[in-house]
């Protein structure tokens, strides 16, 4: 379910359940918003969408196989397609949703279990890659949402998880034999890491 909470207050304004007509969770898992609406990614293979105003779902579209991360840019949204729930035979694609129709207008392939998706500044749209866990191949990439074309695929960079905000990405690894991370930051604008430790003060 989606749980609508006050600013504020913190108290639950409403709980808005997601199941399939026979009773299965759609199983909810990220979000993005435009305008007056919400988006919804689930794991039964849908976007839900949800208008603010109303607080109920008014449209579902249908995307790949268990989408994670979601994005908006330049009219669309951008759906990582993981498979992640199908190991070793995941998903490899970013669904283009046009949001005016509220349709997917186009699959983009990328490496296998696309995760978490992020647009900067400019539009443009960073997707990161999990592969096989136990290979630890994990990767960035790069669309171009006027396009809607992958551009550049950064295989000097390892990525478990990011986040972006305006031109600055900041980018986690994780080694998961040494138990080790790291977390860096790239300029998107240039696309070239800018400091190698976000975490300066040697408290790490």
């Amino acid at each position: 379910q989606i749980e609508v909470v006050d600013l504020h207050s913190g108290l639950s304004i409403k709980q808005i359940p997601l199941f399939l007509e026979d009773g299965r969770a759609r199983q909810p898992r990220h979000i993005a918003f435009h305008q007056d609406k919400a988006y919804i990614t689930c794991f039964d293979g849908s976007v839900a969408r949800l208008d603010t105003a109303q607080l109920i779902i008014d449209g579902n579209v249908q995307v790949g196989r268990h989408p994670e991360g979601i994005a908006v840019a330049n009219g669309k949204l951008y759906v990582a397609n993981s498979g992640g729930l199908d190991n070793p035979h995941y998903d490899n694609t970013v669904s283009v949703i046009d949001i005016a129709s509220f349709r997917e207008i186009k699959k983009i392939q990328v490496a296998d279990n696309p995760y978490k998706v992020y647009s900067d500044a400019q539009g443009d749209i960073y997707v990161n890659s999990r592969g096989d866990y136990n290979e630890m191949d994990y990767c960035l990439q790069k669309i171009d949402s006027q396009c809607d074309e992958l551009i550049k695929t950064f295989n000097e960079l390892q990525v478990l998880n990011f986040t972006i905000q305006g031109n600055i990405a900041y980018l986690y690894d994780f080694d998961f034999g040494s138990k080790s991370s790291e977390i860096f930051v790239m300029d998107t604008q240039s696309d070239q890491v800018v400091r190698e430790q976000f975490i300066t003060d040697g408290t790490i």
